[in-house]
């Protein structure tokens, strides 16, 4: 995960509302990407650099700020993300007074980016679940080793017997359903069973293909417990 400058405006807008103390963020490399003072945006940061290079907590005095260029009197902590230092996040102002702060805009910090690498990860693997649906009932050439990994990284059992089912749905009007419309479909048909993998098919004719598990009863496909479970998904539909 990299920190980016949506993140960091994110973490220093937030965290100045907290505690009412200009908050700047920097990068990997000590440049500031995010700030209270604009005019500080996309300077190098030496405090920052060293509380990376370091790994430590680093406190800007006045004397400092004669040594150290980009600073300003402070304390700035470095962001951790898997116990990877990506970025540091820093607090202006005598740091007798604002380093009761300091762990509070660190955790801040690390919170706003453990929910981006979740939001993030939740996008990947919805985006290669609806592919893989795509090639598993097209004439793809997905090799096994990219089935596993696919398939593990998801974890889907790829040996878990399922059925295809075809879902069009018929706007009142007779006209195309928009994409943003279908997608709703598709988390409502999510919503019902853990275990659906569902993508849409067709835009152009509205379809929307689920495959989903298998019913068995002592060890036979059960026709009446499929067609009940499909009933209960189109009812949610209606």
């Amino acid at each position: 995960m990299q920190l980016n400058k949506e993140m960091a405006e994110k973490i220093s807008i937030r965290s100045m509302r907290i505690i009412q103390h200009s908050v700047n963020v920097m990068d990997e490399f000590g440049f500031i990407i995010a700030s209270g003072d604009p005019s500080r945006i996309n300077c190098r940061h030496e405090g920052a650099s060293l509380a990376i290079n370091e790994n430590r907590i680093i406190e800007i005095n006045h004397a400092m700020t004669q040594q150290l260029r980009g600073v300003k009197i402070g304390i700035n902590f470095p962001i951790l993300f898997q116990n990877k230092i990506i970025g540091v996040v820093g607090i202006s102002g005598e740091p007798s007074h604002v380093r009761k702060y300091g762990e509070l805009v660190k955790m801040t910090a690390e919170l706003i980016i453990e929910q981006a690498a979740l939001i993030t990860d939740i996008q990947w693997n919805k985006r290669h679940l609806e592919e893989l649906v795509l090639q598993l009932v097209t004439s793809s050439d997905l090799s096994e080793v990219q089935l596993h990994s696919i398939t593990q990284r998801l974890k889907i059992d790829p040996l878990q017997e399922r059925i295809a089912i075809v879902v069009k749905v018929n706007p009142d009007n007779g006209q195309c359903l928009s994409l943003e419309h279908l997608q709703k479909v598709v988390q409502l048909l999510n919503a019902q069973e853990r275990d659906l993998m569902v993508a849409i098919v067709s835009i152009s004719r509205n379809e929307i293909l689920v495959l989903k598990p298998t019913q068995f009863k002592n060890k036979k496909w059960c026709y009446s417990a499929e067609h009940n479970c499909i009933s209960n998904l189109i009812a949610v539909l209606h």
